[in-house]
């Protein structure tokens, strides 16, 4: 792996790429029905990568329980091989699900729900789950 001189944001605004950096894409961007939706990691490179699902349709509420209602779920896939599912939490507020994080082979699961109104801004999270600027990033980069 090689490193990723920066953090990059794919969706439906900046569907990304398979054959230029970020050297993943938004494939399949379902806005008729109910997916599936299909993200595609062709060069995996160093550092952490979140994946989140945003409520569009609800993106300016701020007490929607439309996405945990949706049954909505996340398959991992690493060629053909189903290697994790993760299922919205049932019951809890938000517009936005943090879903997990990839750091090289480690899948870790977040599984948190909080609200964001815009797609673009979604924002990077703690451990704590709360959202951060990314002038804050920098206060939680690991020593060299």
């Amino acid at each position: 792996m090689s490193n990723f001189p920066c953090r990059v944001h794919v969706y439906y605004a900046e569907r990304g790429s398979a054959t230029s950096s970020p050297f993943a894409d938004l494939d399949l961007d379902d806005t008729t029905s109910y997916g599936p939706e299909t993200t595609t990691i062709y060069q995996q490179f160093e550092g952490t990568y979140r994946y989140s699902v945003h409520d569009y349709t609800n993106k300016s509420s701020t007490n929607s329980l439309a996405l945990s209602e949706s049954n909505a779920q996340v398959r991992v896939y690493r060629g053909s091989d189903l290697v994790a599912t993760l299922n919205v939490p049932a019951d809890q507020a938000g517009t936005l699900w943090t879903v997990f994080e990839l750091d090289e082979d480690t899948i870790t699961p977040i599984n948190t729900l909080t609200y964001e109104s815009s797609s673009g801004s979604v924002r990077s999270v703690n451990a704590n789950s709360l959202a951060m600027e990314d002038a804050d990033l920098f206060r939680y980069l690991p020593p060299k």
